[in-house]
């Protein structure tokens, strides 16, 4: 019993999350795809997702204690494109259910619904 009385602190805000989430339900909406609204991004994207892979591998590597500093590379990478692209496969699955018009179009009514 030596554990949880070490863990005291780690256990009440852990219930002070639960009763707050039990208290205030609150239902949100989010996506973390997003569309440029004014210019072309294509000047600054290299740099953005170049700076974005280096900013988190390096976290990874340093906060997370991790040797295999090749293979955090690749996995951040993996973990990136997988949340970018999941909302377009999402709505790319039911558009095609709306349209009927095939996956192509589906796929390409996905990047840009808001157009």
């Amino acid at each position: 019993m030596k554990i949880f009385k070490k863990y005291k602190l780690v256990k009440q805000a852990l219930l002070c999350c639960i009763l707050l989430f039990a208290i205030y339900p609150v239902g949100v909406l989010a996506n973390s795809s997003w569309h440029w609204v004014t210019v072309s991004p294509m000047r600054i994207l290299p740099i953005a997702i170049i700076l974005t892979l280096a900013i988190e591998t390096w976290g990874v590597i340093v906060y997370g204690k991790v040797e295999e500093k090749v293979r955090v590379f690749f996995i951040v990478t993996f973990a990136n494109i997988t949340s970018f692209t999941a909302p377009y496969i999402y709505s790319t699955y039911f558009l095609n259910g709306f349209y009927y018009s095939g996956w192509g179009y589906a796929w390409e009514r996905a990047f840009n619904i808001y157009n």
